[in-house]
C-alpha cells in the first residue's frame, strides 16, 4: 500500500523489477525455464481506468503481470446486509455469501445452513 498526497495530474509510479529465473509449475515434459530480465514499469496515474492499471509482458511462454489499483476511501470497509427469503427453508438448504472486494477480488463464505442439516443417507454395504 502506497499512500500518496499532494500529487499532480501528471504523476507517475515507477516500479523497478529485478531479473529472476522463472520456474514453471507445469509437468516436466513441458518445462522450459526462462530468464526474466530486470525491467522498469511506469504507471501514469492519469491513465488509471476505473481505478486500475495493468502492465503485462510476454517473456518466452510466460506472461508477467503487474497491476496497481486505487483504493476508494469514499466507500465503507464494512457493510451490513439483511436478507429475508420468503420461501420456507427445507432441510439441507444453505446460502453462500459472495463479496466483491475493493481490489476487485471475490471472496466466498462457507455455506450458511438455514434449514438444518440434510438427513443422513443410508449406505448400502
Amino acid at each position: 500500500v502506497v499512500d500518496l498526497s499532494d500529487i499532480t495530474a501528471d504523476a507517475t509510479i515507477t516500479i523497478d523489477l529485478r531479473g529472476a529465473n522463472e520456474r514453471p509449475s507445469t509437468p516436466a515434459a513441458f518445462r522450459k525455464p526462462a530468464r526474466l530480465p530486470a525491467q522498469q514499469i511506469r504507471f501514469r496515474l492519469a491513465d488509471l481506468k476505473d481505478g486500475v492499471a495493468t502492465h503485462r509482458k510476454r517473456i518466452d511462454q510466460f506472461f508477467d503481470t503487474v497491476t496497481i489499483r486505487r483504493i476508494r476511501h469514499d466507500v465503507p470497509l464494512e457493510y451490513d446486509l439483511e436478507f429475508f427469503d420468503e420461501k420456507n427453508p427445507r432441510r439441507g438448504d444453505y446460502y453462500y455469501v459472495r463479496v466483491r472486494q475493493l481490489d476487485g477480488g471475490i471472496a466466498w463464505s462457507s455455506p450458511n445452513w438455514i434449514g438444518g442439516f440434510a438427513k443422513p443417507r443410508e449406505l448400502d454395504l
